[in-house]
Order: structure tokens, then C-alpha cells, then sequence
């Protein structure tokens, strides 16, 4: 299996192209790191969570919002599961102004 996507610091608003090669349908999932429980007022944007991509398809991954709640390391992190199980973990560093503007936000992940 392979997994192509620029792996360097991500800014938020930024997208990254995901391909995956190999044989069957893919699970993926996206999320930011965020701490057991969460910070106080945080809330996961609605397209977080899982989906499948075939072979050869292209997933449009993009940070909508900072990502420097604390809690969050501002990592976002990509999970692929083969078909026969085996998983893949990617995390892409997330640069911020959390130290300037103390802000925080979501991300998103979504499909051409």
C-alpha cells in the first residue's frame, strides 16, 4: 500500500491532495488531537469522522479553522485502515497564531 499526501506543516485553509494505492476500498478517518476530555468550549466540525475511498481516488483534506485549542499538540491526524485491517497513522503539523490571537476551530476533510 502506499499513501501519497504532502506530509509538511500544514497552515489553516490550506488543502492537501490524499491518494491511496493498493487493492479494495479504504477506511479513513480525520480529527485533530484533542485531550480526554476536551477543553472547555470545544466542539469537532461536522465533517470530522470516517469514510471509505477507493483505490486511485483523490480526498481533498483542508484545516478550515486554527486548530490550537489546548489540548489539540495543533496536530491533525489522518487514519487509513486497509481492507485486511492493517492501519496508518499520519499526523501534519498544524502552524498557528494561537499565541497571538488565542483563538481556536476545526478542520475539515471531504471529497472531490
Amino acid at each position: 500500500m502506499s499513501i501519497e499526501i504532502d506530509r509538511s506543516p500544514i497552515r489553516p485553509g490550506e488543502r492537501r491532495t490524499l491518494t491511496l494505492l493498493g487493492r479494495g476500498s479504504f477506511e479513513y478517518s480525520t480529527a485533530c488531537f484533542v485531550d480526554q476530555p476536551p477543553p472547555p468550549g470545544f466542539r469537532g466540525c461536522r465533517e470530522c469522522g470516517s469514510n471509505l475511498i477507493d483505490v486511485h481516488e483523490r480526498m481533498d483534506v483542508a484545516i478550515t479553522a486554527p486548530t490550537d485549542w489546548p489540548g489539540t499538540q495543533n496536530r491533525f491526524r489522518i487514519v487509513v485502515t486497509e481492507p485486511d485491517g492493517v492501519t496508518h497513522y499520519i499526523d501534519l503539523q498544524v502552524l498557528s497564531d494561537y499565541h497571538t490571537h488565542g483563538s481556536g476551530g476545526t478542520m475539515a476533510a471531504g471529497g472531490y
